[in-house]
């Protein structure tokens, strides 16, 4: 069965990821076994980046006043309170969006942590949080060697953030064609058709499609019939996608995927790629990055690239120079400037 693709939810706030990375760098050099993976988790705690429920009125105090310093055994008492089953995986669960990001290097598999270079940048004082965000963006592609969750065999054949960018170039072409002012795409629509897009061969597709659902609605007297038009279409739409009747299924894949495109909106906007606009209501580019966007649309299609191993595909991502940006040249960055 076909699944959406999503951006990991274990850190929901993109500005906490510097926060979790600070401290995995006091595990710098050491290996990353389940006894440090639950010491990871502790040292969270004890810098007040995670919160478990739960509470006493005394452990309370500590994260309502953050001039109160936590002791170690403090934090290590109230994570040991939670009765996790498996302990060390809050750990591994806590570390994963940065190593997705290539901001580091801290799994059972490798000898010892590290903060790579891409990493350290962002520790540095001088980071600019949009470049890193644009930088992963452009080179996370599905599948990849480093994930087993969105492989080859499941359909996956797409680099998400650019495939995301040519639907939404693909929708404003079709939507000024048909006779309208390109708004790019509502959040409804992002949510439904965004996650969906596994395959980049699939845009043009795609983007048909989103066309048909928002004519669909357009051509609703009311909202009542807006709303059943958009059940209807949406239930049908999982159907088809999930190859699947099963109403639980379907159910569950739609209430997923409108968490997936909040997620996914927040960040994507972090690139300064896309703008939000219409009260909030659309995702559409952001205008100051034409040129820049037009450039990447002609050079990326949005299809993955090869890669040998897990360890050549974490080097790419974990490396600030790469990839080359098309517009880097003399003559683009004048007409930027």
């Amino acid at each position: 069965m076909k699944k959406p693709w999503s951006i990991s939810t274990t850190v929901r706030n993109p500005y906490r990821l510097r926060n979790f990375l600070s401290v995995l760098k006091n595990l710098e050099g050491k290996p990353f076994d389940y006894e440090n993976q639950i010491k990871y988790q502790i040292l969270l705690i004890q810098n007040k980046y995670y919160k478990p429920t739960n509470l006493t009125k005394d452990q309370e105090t500590y994260f309502n006043d953050m001039e109160i310093d936590m002791p170690f055994d403090v934090a290590k008492k109230i994570f040991d309170a939670q009765n996790y089953k498996d302990p060390a995986m809050r750990g591994r669960n806590s570390v994963a969006p940065l190593n997705k990001m290539g901001l580091c290097i801290a799994k059972n598999s490798t000898k010892e942590v590290k903060i790579t270079p891409l990493g350290e940048y962002f520790l540095s004082d001088n980071y600019d949080l949009g470049k890193i965000f644009f930088i992963h963006f452009l080179k996370w592609q599905l599948p990849n060697p480093d994930s087993k969750s969105f492989s080859e065999t499941d359909g996956f054949n797409i680099k998400p953030f650019i495939g995301s960018l040519h639907l939404i170039n693909e929708v404003n072409k079709l939507w000024f064609n048909a006779g309208y002012k390109p708004i790019g795409i509502n959040k409804d629509e992002f949510s439904l058709f965004i996650p969906t897009l596994i395959d980049f061969n699939d845009i043009k597709q795609q983007a048909k499609k989103l066309i048909e659902y928002r004519m669909g609605v357009k051509a609703q007297k009311n909202n009542k019939n807006k709303k059943e038009f958009k059940d209807i279409f949406k239930e049908n739409f999982a159907k088809s996608f999930l190859n699947t009747n099963e109403k639980d299924k379907i159910e569950k894949f739609l209430e997923n995927l409108k968490d997936y495109g909040d997620n996914t909106i927040r960040y994507f906007r972090l690139t300064r790629f896309l703008y939000i606009r219409g009260g909030g209501f659309y995702v559409d580019f952001e205008k100051r990055r034409e040129i820049e966007l037009e450039e990447l649309l002609a050079t990326d299609n949005g299809a993955p690239l090869n890669f040998k191993n897990t360890n050549q595909y974490v080097e790419y991502l974990s490396d600030i120079k790469q990839p080359i940006l098309p517009w880097e040249t003399n003559v683009q960055l004048y007409k930027i400037a």
